[in-house]
């Protein structure tokens, strides 16, 4: 089993994912945010309270 985490936008009738990044399900996505922001283009980024450390904090400022 695979987690995958990814960057998109979203118009009136598309979605454009601008970058995947895949996990294996025993990996916490959320200790992963590095690697989904390290090359966005988009600077909006949303994500539950798991996100809310002071790592991803300190990644995001």
């Amino acid at each position: 089993m695979l987690s995958l985490l990814g960057g998109f936008s979203i118009d009136d009738n598309w979605v454009d994912f601008d970058q995947v990044h895949v996990t294996p399900t025993h990996v916490s996505e959320v200790k992963e945010l590095e690697e989904v922001i390290k090359n966005r283009r988009d600077k909006r980024l949303y994500g539950n309270k798991g996100y809310a450390s002071q790592k991803n904090n300190d990644l995001l400022r």
